[in-house]
């Protein structure tokens, strides 16, 4: 007891020379045994070089490799007939430009705006769009000179297509009244082409039955809806935008498909919408190369999510830009609802700031998708089922979030391959709640404990499951406040897990690469190196663990000041600890290099910081030993020290084994 004493208190420094070795009936060691090195983790394999679609450039981040969109360059403000897509560096016009008109076949009936007494030729177009549609036959192109052509609504019930000379130039506008929309589409083989809408409901609506196609259309200070969507659309070019901030209990969304709706979308640009930019209610999606962002946000809005799938609606997205929203980036929800992504970056997310949230019933595929500058959650299934692949959740340098990835509720699911979560965040992946998950190739990086006047023992987690199930396969955490894998009420299970470097906030004082209360642990090819004050800390009587080809390496003492009441005694630099009636086997094996104590086993303490009445269980079985100042602390009266000492090979320690009753976490660390 003296010798660990003095070390705690000078500062340091390397274990003297080996001593006694221990109690005469406790000196099994001496002999060494057939010990078979412990096999170290696999490391996490991330996404490599030539896997970035056309338009969008490898980024390295150093601990994976990113796709990012718009050659690299962040998404540039076009003016309001015009686009910027991911694939693409630089804007360009929604649809043709203005000096290439349109040139449709079959009959054709011209329309200029003004004009007056025409019969629709070229030489004699009709002034008025009413009069002209009235007077086209079925399957007739209406050819729009540039100009303003108000209206009294629209109403397509037969096969017409409508060209205008660009959207730039060519704008429909409807009158106030009792048309729904400025453009409804009743009817099938309907073609819109060049021109920008607007009116004071909705844009343009495609009834059940109706189909559409449109290219270079652009949708402008709709208070409504810009598309909504119950028949068949195929659009290319759309544009969707409100100029002017909306007002709070409107129905603003851009792109609406309903239940009976099916909507191909590629090459679009959707901003300011206050409710949704595009909403799935039932009905079905595709969107390719799409630009998301800039709500307005206008007061008492309820939400604000770039995409929202629900009531069993279906969607699949690939080259998906999402920015500037209110709420969520990104929603699915309902018994049913399921969304696939592929190249998405979501990222500066306002008010309740979540970026991807999965409810219950609902399910969610990601592939190559980076979620950034979010101030809550990063990903959340609350509920709801997600399967993600190359998956980077990120921060801004000057943001601060709470959560990387969380699965929480009964019936959660998450499954997390080749993920890595990155920095300023007080939690890296979480499951509770009654949730499973399954992760591989998975890093996390960096997670920061915030202490406040409220919350001054703020620790920070890398990986927890609490109240929850979890298997994983090659997963890293490293460079953590606090706890590198968290084990509470929880089933984990798993191989090739690494802990490197879970270092003490400077206001908590403690970190374990590993910690495990009343939960059942079964781990092979363990590598917990460099933690301030413990590798792995296990406590409770129901908490078993099972650990095979481990190494607990390098742990150090906190930066306790002997004035600070609660860790004046206890400094840790404890390999691995085991408390309060807890059950932990080590097979293969290697505790090196520990600062002050290999493994101890103790009763640990209750709230009062007295001595709880359940001794740990700890077994070693064929390992090492090495270069701590105590090779193992059994602190228990009668205790069968063969479990810790008949398959072991000790060397260079300062004691071998210690029977004393040494320090042991204080309750207010756990």
């Amino acid at each position: 007891m003296a010798l660990f004493l003095v070390i705690a208190a000078c500062g340091g420094g390397e274990p003297p020379a080996t001593s006694d070795g221990g109690p005469e009936d406790a000196d099994a060691g001496a002999t060494p045994p057939e010990v078979a090195p412990a096999e170290l983790p696999t490391a996490p394999s991330f996404r490599v070089d030539g896997a970035c679609p056309a338009g969008w450039i490898p980024v390295d981040l150093g601990e994976a490799l990113i796709c990012a969109p718009f050659g690299g360059d962040d998404p540039r403000r076009c003016d309001a007939h015009a686009l910027h897509v991911p694939s693409e560096a630089a804007c360009r016009p929604a649809g043709r430009a203005c000096e290439d008109p349109p040139a449709p076949d079959g009959v054709v009936v011209h329309v200029r705006a003004g004009a007056s007494g025409g019969d629709g030729s070229e030489s004699a177009p009709f002034g008025e769009l009413d009069v002209a549609l009235a007077a086209a036959a079925s399957g007739s192109a209406l050819v729009l000179a540039p100009g303003r052509y108000e209206t009294d609504g629209l109403v397509l019930d037969r096969p017409l297509r409508l060209y205008g000379a660009c959207a730039a130039e060519t704008s429909v506008v409807a009158r106030a009244g009792d048309a729904p929309g400025a453009i409804v589409v009743t009817s099938a083989a309907v073609v819109l082409d060049g021109i920008s809408v607007t009116g004071p409901e909705h844009g343009i609506i495609v009834r059940e039955g109706g189909e559409a196609s449109l290219r270079g259309v652009v949708v402008l200070d709709v208070p409504g809806t810009g598309l909504w969507v119950a028949g068949r659309v195929e659009a290319e070019e759309l544009v969707t935008r409100m100029l002017e901030p909306g007002i709070a209990g409107e129905l603003d969304v851009g792109v609406l498909v309903h239940t009976t709706g099916h909507l191909s979308l590629r090459r679009a640009e959707l901003r300011g919408h206050d409710v949704a930019a595009i909403g799935v209610f039932g009905g079905e999606l595709e969107l390719e190369d799409v630009v998301i962002g800039a709500q307005s946000h206008p007061a008492g809005a309820l939400r604000g999510h770039g995409v929202e799938v629900a009531g069993g609606g279906r969607a699949r997205a690939r080259r998906l830009f999402v920015s500037a929203t209110n709420d969520a980036g990104i929603l699915v929800e309902h018994e049913g609802s399921s969304l696939e992504l592929e190249d998405t970056l979501v990222g500066d997310v306002k008010g309740a700031s979540i970026g991807v949230t999965v409810l219950p019933g609902a399910t969610c595929s990601m592939r190559r998708v980076v979620v950034g500058a979010i101030t809550n959650l990063g990903v959340d299934v609350a509920g709801g089922r997600l399967r993600a692949e190359d998956l980077f959740v990120a921060n801004a340098d000057d943001a601060w979030h709470e959560f990387g990835v969380v699965a929480r509720g009964e019936g959660a699911h998450l499954e997390l391959s080749r993920t890595v979560v990155h920095q300023g965040l007080r939690v890296g992946v979480q499951l509770h709640l009654g949730a499973s998950g399954r992760l591989e190739d998975t890093r996390v990086v960096g997670v920061e404990g915030r202490p406040t006047p409220l919350r001054p023992e703020d620790h920070a987690f890398g990986l927890v499951a609490y109240e929850a199930e979890l298997e994983f396969a090659r997963v890293r955490v490293e460079g953590c406040d606090g706890y590198g894998v968290m084990a509470l009420l929880a089933d984990v299970r798993g191989t090739d897990l690494t802990t490197y470097y879970t270092h003490a906030h400077p206001e908590t004082l403690f970190g374990a690469g590993l910690q495990a209360e009343r939960s059942r642990v079964s781990l092979e090819r363990v590598h917990l190196d460099q933690s301030q004050t413990g590798g792995l800390f296990a406590f409770n009587d129901d908490t078993s663990i099972e650990l095979r080809d481990v190494v607990i390496s390098n742990s150090y003492r906190s930066g306790c000041l002997d004035e600070v009441d609660r860790c004046a005694s206890f400094v840790g630099g404890i390999g691995l600890g085991v408390y309060d009636g807890a059950q932990v086997v080590l097979e293969r094996f290697r505790l090196e290099g520990n600062e002050l104590i290999g493994a101890q086993v103790a009763r640990g303490l209750d709230e009062h910081e007295e001595p709880n009445e359940a001794v740990g269980d700890l077994e070693l079985r064929g390992g090492v030993v090495t270069r701590s100042l105590v090779g193992v602390n059994v602190a228990a009266e009668g205790y069968d020290l063969r479990k810790v000492s008949a398959q072991v090979w000790f060397s260079e320690n300062g004691r071998d084994i210690e029977t004393s009753v040494l320090p042991t976490p204080p309750p207010l660390e756990r």
